[in-house]
């Protein structure tokens, strides 16, 4: 199928530019997947929106889909919501979360992911495939942290402000 380009907080003239599509997003915005149309994170139809997740959007992934989420490229987002049951396979390609991760569903790295949280993280009743992947804790303000009794590979705390850890965790480089 062709592509159609789109202008991301746009003013647009639609008659002056056929085949655009000009969106508005908002900070914070959700967007759920629905995994419709595969497993592609950047395939428009597999989200409520009709489009690909930006770095100011909340991400939902709730349980129950036919399919689930693999990157084909580095992602940030600003919040991050994965219900049990659900699963977001990185791919070998870094993950950032801006605001806040809950993570009750089932996040799988398979190679070398840098994941970077910058605000609160909590994955109680989720899992975590670490593979030889590094989770930095990574905010500028306090962060509360519970990684859920999970086996990280490597842990790395860059926080400037103060990180609290509400819940134990292995790994094996901290």
């Amino acid at each position: 199928s062709p592509l159609k380009p789109s202008a991301r907080d746009s003013v647009g003239d639609k008659e002056r530019n056929p085949g655009w599509t000009f969106v508005n997003i908002k900070v914070g915005e959700e967007i759920t997947w629905t995994g419709e149309s595969g497993t592609g994170w950047g395939n428009p139809g597999c989200w409520d929106l009709g489009r690909a997740p930006v770095d100011t959007d909340t991400v939902i992934i709730p349980a129950g889909c036919a399919a689930y989420p693999h990157l084909s490229a580095g992602v940030s987002v600003y919040e991050l919501r994965m219900q049990g049951g659900s699963t977001l396979s990185l791919e070998g390609f870094p993950f950032e979360v801006k605001k806040s991760a809950t993570v009750a569903g089932t996040l799988v790295c398979s190679a070398k992911e840098q994941i970077s949280f910058l605000g609160d993280v909590d994955f109680t009743g989720g899992g975590f495939v670490a593979a030889d992947s590094t989770v930095t804790i990574a905010g500028t303000k306090a962060q509360t942290v519970s990684l859920g009794g999970l086996r990280f590979n490597t842990v790395v705390l860059a926080n400037t402000a103060t990180a609290t850890f509400a819940a134990g965790f292995e790994t094996k480089r901290l």
